[in-house]
């Protein structure tokens, strides 16, 4: 298994010296950034020893993936910027969450919202299939977002799109949120490219604990046992990198040696 932390690329040499294998890093803020400021990126990444995985942080909240303001033609136009971006840090995967951008107004219908889902997701593709990238949808808790919760609705978009470079990310603490059984993932690994982890601390999406040892076991262990062997992101929204990302690395590792013995 490999071990990510999703940040900024200011923290690039801090996670190399904790120990991480890789970066992950949001793409609205890649997208954000003007050519001289992404070249820095570039340089930093290709002359150190982390890779960087992929992105999170898909969009901003202007470009829509359901809902009155959905817009194929600006969702072609983001997924052209950031899939370009993504080429020239040799990412493999790009995780589509933005719950900002999946707000459904009172009475919206869900067929309709399911179709733009499901169009927006294959013209992503499709240019991403030119940068050997792939997408990966998710499940969000609906604390964040009203539209697709539960990795079943998630596996089921996908499962439509029916592409090769459509797949998901499992995001542990989402499924917590919504009370989904992490260890109840089989019919979804097929689908599975890639992990995010995290723990609510008081409302805020922070770093692993390690009172919940044996929660983050089960949801791993669930994984493995079904062949899982690939990348593992902590998705922190606050907290401290340093001192909290080393714990957290820590924990996913011993997890790892005792459930490889």
């Amino acid at each position: 298994m490999k071990y990510g932390c999703c940040t900024s690329i200011s923290n690039y040499d801090l996670l190399e010296q904790i120990g991480f294998d890789f970066i992950e890093l949001s793409g609205r803020a890649v997208t954000s950034m003007s050519e001289k400021e992404f070249d820095k990126v570039i340089d930093k990444v290709s002359n150190g020893h982390l890779f960087c995985n992929g992105f999170n942080d898909y969009c901003p909240p202007d470009i829509a993936i359901v809902g009155p303001d959905y817009d194929p033609v600006k969702a072609e136009k983001y997924a052209q910027l950031i899939c370009k971006r993504g080429s020239k840090l040799n990412i493999s995967t790009i995780g589509i969450g933005a719950p900002l951008s999946r707000r459904l107004p009172e009475g919206f219908d869900k067929a309709t919202a399911d179709g733009q889902a499901i169009e927006f997701l294959a013209i992503t593709a499709d240019i991403a299939k030119q940068y050997n990238i792939t997408i990966l949808f998710e499940a969000l808790n609906n604390e964040v977002c009203n539209y697709v919760t539960l990795m079943p609705e998630a596996v089921d978009i996908v499962q439509k799109i029916n592409k090769e470079n459509v797949k998901i990310v499992a995001d542990f603490y989402h499924m917590q949120m919504m009370n989904e059984d992490v260890t109840d993932i089989a019919y979804a690994i097929p689908y599975i490219t890639h992990l995010h982890i995290a723990q609510d601390i008081d409302g805020n999406r922070g770093y692993l604990r390690e009172k919940y040892y044996d929660q983050y076991k089960s949801a791993i262990a669930a994984a493995m046992k079904e062949g899982y062997d690939s990348t593992l992101s902590i998705e922190a929204l606050w907290g401290d990198v340093a001192k909290e990302g080393k714990q957290s690395l820590d924990i996913l590792k011993r997890i790892e040696k005792e459930l490889n013995l």
